[in-house]
């Protein structure tokens, strides 16, 4: 059988764009399963993560998006604090919430200290006249935990273990059972 990668199908096709359950573009096969990264056949019961219950990913999403929120009434600074109390109040009852708000509270961290980083070499490359032209890139950092979160947040809230670059690797070595 002929295995292809579904662009474009019908609606309520796997791989279309118009079927909601389908979260982007899977390998297709022609006898409609789903197949996972290495092509090996992939029930609902994987892609979804039958051991996650709803509520689970909603919280998952929730630490996500309240890192989101952090940054904006924080003014960029206070991204941290609801990945922190979600992690507090999860760290015992479910792994996938607290690996989900250990690693953006690791990656609200992580962010952080790399704007005060670049704010005080931009701040003291200013009085050299290079740093003048830097200043946007300093705007800009606090675009990319924002844009960042977004994406781990839609993952989360489908079930998936997304990891961050670095920082996921560290969450899931204190969050998961070995």
């Amino acid at each position: 059988m002929a295995r292809r990668l579904l662009l474009f199908g019908s609606p309520g096709r796997p791989g279309s764009g118009n079927n909601r359950n389908h979260v982007g573009l899977v390998p297709f096969h022609a006898s409609g399963m789903y197949r996972d990264i290495r092509g090996l056949p992939m029930g609902e019961k994987e892609m979804y993560g039958p051991s996650i219950k709803p509520e689970e990913r909603t919280w998952a999403m929730i630490a996500h998006l309240g890192g989101i929120a952090g940054l904006i009434v924080g003014v960029g600074q206070l991204g941290w604090v609801v990945p922190l109390v979600l992690w507090f109040v999860y760290r015992e009852k479910s792994s996938f919430v607290a690996f989900h708000a250990l690693q953006q509270l690791l990656f609200q961290l992580a962010c952080l200290a790399a704007f005060w980083i670049v704010f005080g070499v931009v701040t003291v490359l200013t009085f050299l006249v290079i740093g003048i032209f830097l200043w946007p890139l300093v705007a800009l950092i606090p675009a990319v935990p924002f844009i960042w979160s977004i994406v781990a947040a839609l993952k989360a809230n489908v079930g998936e273990w997304y990891e961050y670059p670095v920082v996921g690797a560290l969450a899931r070595r204190y969050t998961l059972p070995v």
